[in-house]
Order: structure tokens, then C-alpha cells, then sequence
């Protein structure tokens, strides 16, 4: 009995051989490998849409966001404003001009004759003065006080009076005493344009 049973264990072990003998190959079957992954060129850069929408906001009468400038990243001051309009004549001896609680002060000896100077604050939600006749210049820097106390900017931050353009770009940064006891800002400037106040 115990024979005939280690007879048959050992035909056992010699099918199993055989039937791993007839799976193996001599020629080695290539492992699959994924297949690569498809390239596709580089989406080109979005523009900065952060810019366009300044822009756009500006044309409607609001002005928003940030400007880039040589000096860095500068932004307008958020106020609620009324919009207004005054004009004087000024001479050769000098004078200032008012405009609600900002004020204009042209030093004697700055303008060669007597000049109709008018400064209006328009309907926009910063604070931006724009002075006529255009292109107006001084021999002698006028005093340009900018009043902010209806504005809002974040708790110690420098503002500067600033040159723009009519499409609210700077073109200039003034050098600006920030009186904030007075919460004025005060800026020599030479020639008549928009300024605004910015931090």
C-alpha cells in the first residue's frame, strides 16, 4: 500500500515537470510597458487680465486696482467723493486756488502773466485732480495739497502724489510730504495735468 502510494506521488511530480517544462520558452517574452505619455507644446502665457480690468474699470468712472511702475506696484486710494470745481486768476505775484479741502499755491514769480486756473475733482472713487489750462508750467514749483480724509488705505502706508495720464497710467511719482495729523498730502509740481494720490 505505501508502494503504490509513493508511485503515485512521484508520477504526480513528473506530470508537474513536464507541464512546467512545456510553459517555459527559450525566447525571454518582453515585459509591456506603458505606452509614453502623448507631448503636447507649451500653452502660451495668459496676459494679465489684472491690468485690463483696471483699465476697463477706469473707462466706466471707477478706478480700481493696481499700477505697475518703475518705482514698484502702486495702488489708488479708495475714497467717497463728491465731485466739484473751482478756478481763480493768478498772476505774476502769486495767489491759491481752492478746491473744497485741497488747495493749490502758486509762488510769486512762477507765471509771467495772469492765468485763469481752473481744478476739478471728478465723480470717481479716488481722489484725482485735474487742472486747466493743460500743459500750463511754472518757472517756480507750485504747492499742491491733496486732502484724503475721505479715504480709505491701510494703516501706515506711505502715499505719494502722483502724475497720471488720462488712461490712469503713472508717468510720474512726486516727491510727497504725507501730513497725516492733517491727513494732506503735499507735492511740489511744475506743469498742469491729473494727480492723484496713491500708496
Amino acid at each position: 500500500m505505501l508502494r503504490r502510494s509513493a508511485a503515485f506521488a512521484a508520477s504526480l511530480l513528473a506530470g508537474a515537470v513536464l507541464a512546467l517544462g512545456s510553459c517555459s520558452s527559450d525566447t525571454p517574452v518582453p515585459l509591456e510597458s506603458a505606452p509614453a505619455a502623448a507631448t503636447s507644446p507649451a500653452a502660451p502665457a495668459s496676459p494679465d487680465l489684472g491690468l485690463v480690468g483696471t483699465l476697463t474699470g477706469t473707462v466706466t468712472g471707477t478706478v480700481t486696482g493696481t499700477v505697475n511702475t518703475a518705482t514698484g506696484t502702486l495702488r489708488f486710494l479708495t475714497c467717497s467723493l463728491l465731485p466739484q470745481q473751482a478756478s481763480a486768476r493768478i498772476g505774476p505775484q502769486g495767489g491759491t486756488l481752492v478746491l473744497g479741502q485741497h488747495s493749490l499755491t502758486v509762488p510769486a514769480g512762477a507765471l509771467s502773466s495772469t492765468v485763469q486756473i481752473t481744478a476739478r475733482q471728478n465723480a470717481l472713487s479716488t481722489v484725482a485732480l485735474e487742472f486747466e489750462p493743460a500743459g500750463l508750467r511754472f518757472a517756480v514749483p507750485a504747492t499742491l495739497s491733496v486732502d484724503y480724509s475721505r479715504c480709505f488705505s491701510p494703516l501706515g502706508a506711505a502715499k505719494q502724489v502722483v502724475y497720471v495720464d488720462d488712461a490712469w497710467q503713472v508717468l510720474e511719482v512726486l516727491p510727497t510730504r504725507d501730513d497725516r495729523a492733517a491727513t494732506q498730502v503735499v507735492a511740489p509740481i511744475t506743469h498742469f495735468s491729473k494727480y492723484a494720490v496713491a500708496y
